[in-house]
Formats: structure tokens, C-alpha cells, sequence
């Protein structure tokens, strides 16, 4: 083996080092950024929408009623909606991260129950906002019904439509689909099929928002 003098060590050192930054600075230059996520967004007749049904911008929102991050966005997305609601439609699918959250696909059915009266989106608010008073009991349902007396529903009408296979298989096809577009966490947005990353204030919602009505088109409805 040869020997080498720690001077001629350096200079082999350096030149890899010298190397390895003249690589990276090429990579940096030909490399292009990450384009953000777009999918095909179908959108169907029992899909929850809020907002002007038939406007040309498409928030569909992944969620979990029992997810804490998705109560704190909820004011966010209110605000947001409601201030732009002649232009936005907001879609709600539903996302339950059943895992970590044990109560979250008995909320979802409740909320689908409540659909059935035509108060989803009563009962999507009142499940936000009680989540702390249900979402540890080993049995919700007596809280739900307690919320679908509160929003001027009939209770015994909730109770039967809490039994039916339709509205288990509504929550699976949102779990589904939220699947299939990459859905991993919640609360996930697509914005006219575009996936929306570190959203965190309203106004960098409606900043997205208004980029996006710029020659976009919205998912059709079957």
C-alpha cells in the first residue's frame, strides 16, 4: 500500500469535497421543484356541499370528526366559504383515521343519519364543536342524539337511519377515494384537484383560492 503524507491527504479530500459541491450545484440547476399533487376529483349526488353548487372553484375537504387539527381548521374554512360563497363550493368527504380515533366512523354515520333530514351540516358543526364531550365515551350515539334534538331533528327517525348500510357504505366510498388521491392525514384540501400543502391561516386559503380560479376547471358531477 502507498503511503501518503497527510498533505497529500488534504488535497485528496478537498478535491472530493470540491467535487461533491460542483455536482450538488448542477443538480440544483437542472433539478425543477416538486409539482403539487393533481387528481381527478369526481364529484356525485350524495357528495355534501356548501357553498354555490355551481361554482367554477372546488374545495374538497378530507376530515375526521374526531381529528383536533380538523376542528381548528373549521373556522378557518367557514370564514373563507362564507366570504367567498357566490364563487367557492365546499365539499366534505369523510376521512376517519379509525386507528387513532375510535369514535370518528360513529360520528361520521351520525352525520349521515343527520343527512338523511337534510342537517348535515347542523350536525357537522355540532360535532366540532362537542368533540371534547363524545369523543372518549364508549358509546356516542346517546350524544348524537342528544345534538339531533338540539338542531330541531327527529330523534327516532336518527336512531333507525344510524342502522342502515347506505350510510356506512357513504363513508366508505369517502374513505375510498380519499385513498385512491393520497390521503394520509386530516384534514387534507384539493383545491380543483390540486392538493393544498401547509395551508394554515384563511388568508393563505383564499390566496389559494383565487390563484386557482384562474382557468381552472372544477370536477364534473355525474
Amino acid at each position: 500500500m502507498e503511503n501518503y503524507s497527510k498533505k497529500q491527504i488534504g488535497m485528496i479530500v478537498a478535491g472530493v469535497v470540491i467535487g461533491f459541491i460542483a455536482l450538488f450545484g448542477v443538480w440544483k440547476l437542472t433539478s425543477k421543484p416538486a409539482t403539487p399533487t393533481k387528481v381527478d376529483i369526481v364529484l356525485n349526488e350524495h357528495d355534501h356541499i356548501k357553498g354555490n353548487s355551481d361554482a367554477k372553484t372546488t374545495l374538497v375537504e378530507y376530515s375526521d370528526f374526531q381529528c383536533p387539527a380538523c376542528k381548528a381548521f373549521q373556522p378557518i374554512i367557514s370564514q373563507v366559504v362564507e366570504k367567498n360563497k357566490d364563487s367557492v363550493r365546499l365539499v366534505y368527504r369523510h376521512f376517519p383515521l379509525e386507528s387513532i380515533h375510535k369514535n370518528a366512523r360513529k360520528a361520521a354515520y351520525a352525520s349521515e343519519a343527520a343527512a338523511r333530514q337534510g342537517k348535515f351540516w347542523e350536525m357537522h358543526d355540532m360535532l366540532f364543536q362537542n368533540q371534547q364531550d363524545w369523543e372518549k365515551e364508549s358509546d356516542p350515539n346517546k350524544k348524537f342524539e342528544a345534538y339531533i334534538k338540539n338542531i330541531k331533528g327527529d330523534v327516532e327517525r336518527f336512531k333507525k337511519d344510524l342502522k342502515e348500510l347506505s350510510i356506512q357504505d357513504k363513508v366508505d366510498r369517502d374513505y375510498a377515494s380519499g385513498v385512491q388521491f393520497g390521503v394520509n392525514s386530516t384534514p387534507s384540501f384539493y383545491l380543483n384537484g390540486t392538493k393544498l400543502e401547509n395551508i394554515k391561516t384563511a388568508d393563505e386559503l383564499e390566496k389559494a383560492i383565487v390563484e386557482s380560479t384562474l382557468n381552472k376547471e372544477t370536477p364534473s358531477t355525474n
